[in-house]
């Protein structure tokens, strides 16, 4: 009885496993997004961080402060590592052009 329950504990955790890798990997598989205007960008960037909570205006935070942001939560938007180098360097440039008004 109790190699049965193993065997059918060892089988769930193996599935649960494999359930969890088929969705980390399931964005790599797809085609990049179109980023090629600013108005995308923006599209996307309040899409995916406003998918929680209100996206903070770019002018919010100081431009040096925007990377260590998207470091924590880049990942919890479920941002692809090919979209976060447009979407942050879009923020981190209206940061900076509202520092210069």
């Amino acid at each position: 009885m109790n190699l049965n329950r193993s065997s059918v504990v060892l089988s769930i955790s193996a599935t649960l496993c494999a359930a969890s890798i088929a969705l980390m990997t399931s964005g790599c598989n797809l085609p990049p997004r179109d980023l090629s205007t600013p108005e995308a960008v923006e599209r996307l960037y309040n899409k995916k961080c406003g998918s929680c909570h209100a996206a903070p205006a770019p002018h919010e935070y100081a431009p040096e402060d925007w990377p260590g942001i998207f470091d924590e939560f880049a990942p919890r938007a479920n941002l692809r590592p090919d979209e976060r180098p447009q979407v942050e360097a879009w923020v981190i440039e209206r940061a900076k052009s509202a520092l210069m008004r």
